[in-house]
């Protein structure tokens, strides 16, 4: 099963995973590999689904196509390494891919390349 991951702060040490699944079934939303919840029928998936964060911040999730928008507070979040930010979820793939794309792009952003 895919996941695509976003990052919730500029540092990438909290992520929000959304597994995709490979037939048109249940998306399940993670906060740090810890089950947020789902989304299972069409209609939710296409309409969308709010979770509260810990930090009691709003997640707001819905799938378009069959490609994820992850929104944090109204704010859209990217992909962690770009939109086809793709990886295999099995136990041999590793935890986390690499994060200098986004370090790349958080000092563009900054002006500092």
């Amino acid at each position: 099963m895919p996941v695509i991951e976003y990052a919730l702060d500029p540092a990438a040490l909290h992520c929000i995973q959304v597994h995709v699944p490979t037939e048109q079934t249940v998306y399940t939303v993670m906060l740090d590999r810890s089950v947020l919840g789902f989304l299972e029928t069409p209609d939710e998936q296409r309409i969308g689904k709010y979770f509260v964060l810990p930090d009691r911040s709003t997640l707001y999730v819905r799938i378009e196509g069959r490609r994820p928008q992850v929104f944090r507070n109204s704010y859209l979040l990217t992909p962690l390494t770009g939109m086809d930010t793709m990886f295999s979820a099995s136990r041999g793939a590793p935890a986390r891919k690499s994060s200098g794309n986004l370090l790349e792009r958080i000092k563009k952003v900054a002006g500092k390349v």
